[in-house]
């Protein structure tokens, strides 16, 4: 049984809401963009708002959208007085990074989750934070559906078997300590990933997997929103 260093289960998510949306295409940042009436970031941080396991949250933005969030965004809801706002840097691990740094000596365990990836649930928030409470690190994936393969410019040079692809999402839960190493170690040897998983691995250890949810999906491009329309409108539980 994993024996955590931290000596409280207290958990902050560190939501990033930092990306510029190259690939989304349009003037507006996909993280405010609006799905049934709410904007996309409101409705990540409304999950997180509601999952007991999560004591405290931190939104991490670029510094000129900061004031776009708390005061033209967040103040609509319920859960504003609880959110915690720090700037971002110029990748996404710098971003990450700013948001971990940020946490309160007390917090043990951190939850990093994409800002746009809207339609995570309490339930799925708890499972994988139980599971990094008790292995010390885990992260969201679920398996690869499709035939996946390397390529050499436009030609196949290898398949890869699919049976033991997964794909990642977030929430990815650590203890507080243990990434903050990890992310130290990557920034000493400007060693970059879009994933921190990835930089657990790399730098700690194992990273132990909860089995997601293909509706837990990431906004990246304008047509997705569509589809987290169809997600959320069935779930009528609405950020207030």
């Amino acid at each position: 049984m994993y024996m955590p260093h931290a000596s409280k289960y207290e958990t902050a998510a560190v939501i990033v809401a930092a990306g510029k949306g190259q690939r989304f295409d349009t003037e507006e940042k996909k993280q405010f963009s609006t799905v049934l009436g709410h904007p996309v970031i409101a409705w990540t941080v409304n999950a997180f708002s509601r999952t007991f396991c999560i004591n405290h949250i931190v939104i991490v933005a670029q510094e000129e959208d900061i004031s776009v969030i708390k005061n033209e965004i967040m103040k609509r809801y319920s859960f504003f007085e609880t959110l915690q706002f720090i700037g971002g840097g110029a990748s996404r691990r710098e971003s990450v990074y700013n948001g971990i740094a940020s946490l309160a000596p007390e917090v043990g365990w951190v939850a990093i989750h994409d800002g746009v990836r809207l339609a995570i649930t309490p339930e799925l928030i708890t499972a994988v934070c139980n599971k990094a409470h008790g292995h010390g690190a885990a992260m969201l994936a679920i398996p690869a559906t499709d035939s996946t393969f390397i390529a050499s410019g436009k030609t196949i040079d290898k398949y890869l078997d699919r049976n033991s692809l997964w794909q990642a999402q977030t929430p990815q839960v650590f203890e507080k300590n243990k990434i903050l190493e990890a992310h130290q170690k990557a920034r000493h040897e400007n060693f970059h990933a879009d994933d921190d998983g990835i930089l657990y691995r790399r730098y700690i250890g194992e990273v132990h997997i909860v089995q997601g949810d293909d509706k837990n999906i990431k906004i990246t491009y304008p047509g997705d929103l569509i589809t987290a329309e169809k997600i959320l409108k069935e779930r009528q539980d609405y950020p207030e």
